[in-house]
Order: structure tokens, then sequence, then C-alpha cells
């Protein structure tokens, strides 16, 4: 038999069949190395791994030997961060740095604070929006309130480290006694009272009488939100402090354009006439409240205090002729027919209020009072209807 001997022919045929072989063996083999790759949400100053630093690049993977870790991300002004991790042969290890500002507990009643204004004042102003009283009585305050948290802030808020967040404003000095002054707006439905009456009259003439019947309408309203410049006022006040967080106040709100609307629609019958009328009649009228105030909180120079006491105002009251309509016949249409119409109010009871204090310099504050009234009387030809009502105050406040 004959014998090939041949080495070429040899390897040609059996070096592929040991690479198939060997690389299969080889692809069964473990893999030696795992990979990690970070995601932050501030770029890091450094990051370390067991205590040495590296490079890194977000979302770049970067090869290490199996086993637990300790990384360590650190960045100029934030809280470092550091966490335990395993890695595994061929897998990839997502590590996640979430650096959080460094912060002081100043900052954090800051931040509530400023969230806190900025929500009440943003809805208040919505909500001033949504009827016509509301855009001319309680927007044009809300402005106010929003305008003095501004300056408060902008003073306060420059107090603090850009990078540590330390405050290094001082508190400032309180006075024991407070003068201010400032601007009111009543924020309600108009204080009105409205009845329905037949009125009969006998109009003599020589040989006859007549006797005329109306069906009237009658509605009678004290500072009626028509009137743009009846629910403003000017408020006065002193506040001392009492003792620890209790004080007392006593304010007095001159409406110096205060005004009652009578309005009269009457239908004439048999005649058919109709006719509707207004009147208006100016007065004075002021209110004066005295409460005790308890501080809610007094921090980085603001102050929250609620109040409970009780309010009493002149009695503004008045009597009016109001015309009738009258038939276009002969001899009626040159005669003349009145109703006389009385009116009372006062507003006396008890009153709630919640006020924020704004301190800007020593003595020197900005306030902002939400009030409500309650059981505010109004008679109209005996008739009497309670009402409440609110008051918005915005001012400025100086100590002794």
């Amino acid at each position: 038999m004959r014998k090939y001997s041949n080495p070429g022919i040899l390897s040609f045929i059996f070096i592929p069949i040991i690479l198939v072989f060997t690389g299969s063996l080889f692809s069964q083999m473990p893999a030696t190395n795992g990979y990690y790759h970070i995601y932050y949400n501030h770029t890091p100053d450094t990051v370390y791994l067991d205590g040495k630093p590296v490079t890194f690049q977000i979302k770049k993977k970067y090869p290490v030997a199996p086993g637990v870790y300790t990384i360590k991300a650190v960045a100029n002004c934030y809280y470092p961060i550091e966490k335990q991790f395993e890695i595994t042969p061929g897998k990839i290890k997502l590590i996640k740095f979430k650096f959080k500002h460094l912060t002081t507990p100043e900052k954090k009643i800051h931040t509530w604070l400023m969230r806190g204004h900025y929500f009440v004042g943003v809805t208040g102003i919505a909500a001033s929006l949504v009827s016509l009283p509301g855009r001319r009585y309680a927007l044009p305050l809300n402005l106010i309130r929003l305008g003095q948290h501004f300056l408060w802030n902008r003073r306060v808020g420059g107090s603090f480290d850009s990078c540590t967040n330390v405050y290094s404003g001082s508190e400032l000095k309180r006075s024991a006694i407070r003068f201010f002054a400032g601007i009111s707006s009543a924020a309600k439905g108009d204080f009105a009272v409205a009845s329905r009456e037949l009125i009969q009259k006998t109009i003599s003439f020589p040989g006859t009488n007549y006797t005329l019947r109306w069906d009237t309408r009658l509605k009678v309203a004290f500072n009626p939100n028509s009137n743009f410049l009846s629910n403003y006022a000017l408020n006065l006040g002193a506040k001392g402090r009492l003792f620890n967080l209790f004080s007392a106040s006593v304010t007095a709100h001159l409406f110096p354009f205060a005004a009652t609307e009578i309005q009269l629609d009457d239908s004439l019958y048999f005649y058919r006439n109709t006719g509707s009328r207004i009147v208006e009649e100016k007065s004075l009228f002021f209110l004066v409240n005295y409460n005790l105030h308890i501080a809610v909180y007094h921090k980085l120079d603001q102050t929250l205090s609620v109040s409970l006491g009780g309010y009493s105002s002149n009695t503004v009251r008045g009597s009016a002729e109001v015309p009738l309509s009258m038939p276009e016949v002969s001899p009626l249409q040159d005669s003349t027919a009145t109703t006389t119409v009385d009116y009372e109010f006062q507003a006396e009871g008890v009153n709630f209020g919640i006020h924020y204090n704004y301190y800007l310099k020593d003595r020197l504050s900005l306030y902002f009072d939400y009030n409500i009234y309650f059981n505010s009387r109004f008679v109209v030809n005996e008739m009497e209807k309670k009402t409440t009502f609110f008051l918005l105050n915005a001012g400025v406040s100086m100590g002794i």
C-alpha cells in the first residue's frame, strides 16, 4: 500500500479543524472583565474609584476586573456622593449620581416661604380675575402683595452664599410699638336690601281725584360695586407687643367716597308707564377694629400672625325721596309723586384676620392683611339684613 507523507496536505486538512475546535472552547471560557458607566445631573469635579481618581465621561463604558468597588464623586458646592457596586464578568453596571446643592436650615426655610407665597399670590390673582368685583378690588391688592414679597426676597435672598447657602444676614430689630398706614379694599358682593311693594297714592284736582297704583321694585346698596372708589379706604393704626408671641392692635379704616345707591323700578297700573331711577347719596364711613394677635412664625425677618377681635363703625343713615313714574295724560303729566326710602347701615361684630409682615430695615416693614368681618347690619325701611365682608389691607409700618 502506498503511504502519503506530504506535510502540506496534512496541515491543510487538520489546521481548520483545530481552529474550529479551539475557538469553540475559547467561546465557552468566562470573560475576565466587566464594565461600568456613570450618569450625573451635574458634572463632578473628580471621581474616585477605590480612593484613586479616574477619568470619567457620561455614558462611556470603562472596563474593570470583577469585584466590589467603592466609587465617590465630588463637586464644588454640592454634597459628595459615595456608592458601592459590584462588577460581574461581561456585565455593564450603570451608576447614577444625583447631586444636591449644599443647603442650610435657613435656606430650606427661605425656599419654603418663597414657594408658599408665590402659590398663594398666584392663586389669589387667578381668583381675582374670575369676577368684576375681584378685578376691581382684590386684584390690585394681590399685586401689591407680590411686590412686597419681591422686595423682601431681594433683601433676604441676597444674604445667602451662592455656594454654601450660609445665611449672612442679621436679624432686624422689631420695635415694641409700631405705627402703620396703607390702603384697604372691600372685596365683597353688594351690601344690598331688595324689596317689592305696591304703592297707592291719591292726587287731587279741583272737582276730581285720581288714584294711582305702582308696582315697585326697590334695591338699596351701601358702597355698591358699581361705584369704584366707594370700596377703597385708607387705614391707619398702631400695634404693640404684649409678651412673647402676643401683640394687640387698633386700626381705623376711613372710606372717604362711601355712598348709598337707591334704585327704584316701577310700573304704573292701567297707564302702563314704567320707569327706573337711581339716587346716590354720599356719606362718610369709618370702621375701627381692635385685635389680639398671636405670631405663628417669625423666620428670616418675616412674620405670620393670626388675629381675633371686634369691630364697630359709625352709623350711616339717611332718608331719600325717590320720584315715581307719572302718566303722560292731562292733567296728571305735570304732577309729581314720590316714595320715601329710609336706610341705615352699621358695621359691628367679630373679625378674624391673617397678617404678614415683611421686614426690610430696622423698624421698617411692609404688611399685608386678610380680614373677615361677621354680622354687619343693614336696615332699609325697617327690613334688616346681616352680611359678612372682607377687607384686604396693604401698607408700610414704622417702629419707634
